[in-house]
């Protein structure tokens, strides 16, 4: 719905009960040259009166039993920047409501807009972050956080995170660290390199993670490694195994061998950021040594289990 036709009574108050959800437009396409290139004629510009202000008063005049995405004033002409400021400071008058924004090209000589220019202000954007709000509302127990990169679901056995990602020819790209540039992902190549380690295992390599997962889950939070961090590890130090090819001893390998590895920063080949554990800092750092140690305790209370063939103490581990 064009708000400049609405503002000038074009459109029956009967047409918001006949929809679920209603798109009010900004009424800028009329009330300048653009034609829409998907029409065989050129409408051409309307000769009724348009502003800012004009457009506040259709927005205050909507049903508060409807259901309406509002869209922007159209500042065309304007940087982005501050085009995105205008925006926010007129649409966060209306908290209730869900808001979109649609940017305007800053010259009329421009084809399209660089996705570079809007990236080092995406901040300006949290107040239409649809995504978070809907999740807190669905979700009011659960914690909820975000980021410059996702948003992030802790629930009791798992943590999910959810972000946006364009497709690419070469796979994937998504926000990288920095939150202003876009960086390529290949999410396939990981499972393809479990996949293969797992089948030239016995197929015991997934059992074994998901043991050492619900083991490594009993430690402090700043002593656990991250689920894709214990995978990595796992497919690491399981790619030349030549020992026994049983759960039980397998498990006791990659805790002996983790409490190593977890020391040195573990290359991420997905792409998604240079290392898998790059939250835990440089080589030997405080935080891998700390994690270490945990990893390692766990491996020697394993050695006692399997010294003394106690079926209780491996019990209490797996507990």
């Amino acid at each position: 719905m064009e708000l400049l036709t609405e503002h000038y009574k074009y459109i029956p108050k009967e047409f918001y009960s006949t929809v679920e959800l209603c798109f009010v437009d900004s009424g800028g396409y009329e009330n300048n040259n653009d034609n829409d290139l998907s029409t065989v004629y050129a409408t051409g510009k309307s000769k009724l009166e348009w502003n800012e202000s004009l457009l506040i008063e259709v927005y205050n005049s909507l049903p508060s039993d409807g259901s309406f995405v509002l869209v922007n004033y159209d500042f065309v002409g304007q940087p982005i920047l501050e085009q995105m400021e205008r925006s926010v400071e007129l649409l966060s008058n209306y908290q209730t409501t869900l808001c979109t924004m649609l940017l305007k090209l800053e010259q009329t000589s421009q084809r399209y807009i660089d996705i570079q220019s809007v990236l080092p202000h995406i901040d300006k954007l949290r107040h239409f972050d649809i995504v978070f709000e809907r999740l807190q509302s669905r979700l009011p127990t659960t914690k909820i956080r975000h980021g410059n990169l996702a948003v992030t679901v802790e629930f009791k056995d798992a943590e999910i995170q959810l972000l946006p990602a364009i497709r690419h020819e070469s796979g994937f790209k998504i926000a990288d660290f920095t939150g202003n540039n876009w960086s390529t992902i290949k999410p396939r190549e990981f499972t393809n390199w479990l996949t293969e380690v797992n089948k030239n295992n016995g197929r015991k390599i997934v059992p074994t993670i998901k043991l050492a997962k619900s083991i490594i889950a009993g430690l402090p939070k700043s002593q656990r490694l991250s689920g894709y961090h214990t995978e990595s590890i796992a497919v690491k130090i399981f790619q030349k195994y030549q020992g026994l090819k049983r759960t039980k001893d397998m498990l006791a390998y990659f805790f002996d061998e983790a409490s190593r590895q977890v020391l040195q920063p573990i290359r991420d080949i997905t792409g998604q950021s240079m290392h898998v554990d790059d939250h835990l800092g440089s080589v030997s750092s405080a935080e891998r040594q700390k994690i270490s140690k945990s990893l390692d305790r766990i491996s020697r209370r394993m050695k006692n289990a399997d010294c003394t063939q106690s079926i209780n103490q491996w019990r209490e581990i797996l507990d």
